[in-house]
């Protein structure tokens, strides 16, 4: 009660749905909090960083995915959906790249001004 006066009304119910229900409720709340603790805690691949773990290991698509449903199976989601890395792939190649089956070609400086704005964006 002295919580509620207090005005935590969530702890006062949090306390008494571990104190009055099952014996097992309290318990049950403790191992729900501690896994949620250890979620926030944990640090997730960023998109950037998976590409450099693709390009380093020279992981393929089905590698990768591999790797990452297996993490997920043991509760560590740390891995971003290959989609995800994809579309950020993507992003790392400057605008208006012409490519045919003999040539790969871009402007040089619209490859310098795209050089320029990815370091920027990394720092």
């Amino acid at each position: 009660m002295s919580l509620r006066e207090s005005g935590t009304v969530a702890a006062s119910n949090l306390l008494h749905e571990a104190a009055e229900t099952t014996p097992k409720r309290a318990a049950k709340i403790s191992l729900a909090w501690k896994k949620e603790k250890t979620a926030r805690e944990t640090k997730v691949y960023s998109d950037e960083e998976v590409i450099s773990l693709l390009v380093e290991a020279q992981l393929s698509k089905q590698q990768y995915n591999t790797i990452r449903l297996q993490a997920k199976t043991k509760g560590c989601n740390i891995y971003p959906s290959y989609n995800k890395v994809r579309a950020a792939k993507e992003r790392c190649y400057p605008d208006s790249i012409i490519v045919t089956e003999d040539e790969c070609e871009v402007k040089v400086q619209q490859l310098l001004d795209h050089t320029a704005k990815r370091l920027l964006l990394g720092q």
